[in-house]
């Protein structure tokens, strides 16, 4: 058991299970959702048309690969409801994503935002459909290894879709919006849970991942610099995560796991 904490009589335990209220995890999907149509509503005619490629993705391939793993959370949330098998899941998503692309590459654009529309506003029935106890303890649901379920919620209807915005800009030139993506990730986060929860720790990786991965060497290494101490399991993940490569022979990301 946690210890007592003098200020409000609740455990450390009780504090880590219940970071977020149900209300506050509907008002970021209700965000999220928002974000995803200016997303769409914010593109060029031509970025709207553009048919993509395995190794460049088009805006169009980008909405259907959000659409299909808040889906797949959707079915998540069926399977816990109706007490069944959960969703096949590896840790090898490739497959999947390819496969995703390749069936949705050429399904009309409007459809494509629909069914991201549709996806949304399912995951924010499901999130209304639980208790707050059902979100934040991860003793209600054993059956997810990777803790409450409300960060699954957080993972694939906010921080992944981010992300895609932000490499997109990246792509098309738009660097400032795609940093401003990475930014306002940050913010709402730091904001929800604090500076020194675990949650935000994954956020910062996740930007660190991003600078990594695009040329931005010193930000991506004070990102991790702060981001270890919050999720230690990080640290072993951050050895084998490919984002990462371009770090791995800078002194000043060595000297991290000293």
């Amino acid at each position: 058991m946690g210890e007592q904490t003098e200020a409000t009589g609740t455990t450390d335990t009780q504090m880590q299970t219940n970071p977020i209220t149900k209300t506050q995890l509907l008002d970021i999907l209700k965000e999220a959702q928002a974000q995803f149509r200016a997303f769409a509503d914010g593109l060029t005619g031509d970025e709207r048309a553009a048919i993509g490629e395995a190794t460049r993705w088009s805006a169009k391939d980008n909405l259907a690969h959000m659409a299909y793993w808040i889906d797949h959370l959707n079915e998540v949330f069926a399977a816990l409801r109706n007490g069944s098998e959960l969703p096949a899941e590896n840790e090898n998503f490739q497959p999947i994503n390819e496969r995703v692309f390749a069936e949705w590459r050429e399904r009309p654009w409007d459809e494509v935002v629909a069914r991201g529309q549709q996806a949304y506003a399912q995951l924010a029935a499901n999130v209304e459909a639980c208790s707050e106890e059902e979100l934040t303890n991860a003793a209600r649901t054993p059956q997810i290894l990777d803790g409450p379920l409300f960060r699954r919620v957080i993972g694939a209807a906010v921080s992944h879709p981010y992300e895609h915005y932000g490499q997109f800009y990246l792509e098309h030139g738009k660097p400032e919006l795609a940093l401003a993506m990475e930014e306002r990730n940050l913010s709402t986060t730091r904001d929800i849970f604090g500076p020194s929860s675990e949650v935000f720790g994954d956020m910062l990786y996740n930007a660190g991942c991003f600078y990594a991965k695009n040329g931005q060497a010193n930000a991506a290494i004070d990102a991790m610099r702060q981001a270890f101490p919050l999720h230690p399991w990080l640290i072993e993940w951050s050895k084998q995560d490919s984002d990462l490569d371009s770090l791995r022979d800078l002194p000043a990301f060595q000297a991290l796991y000293q």
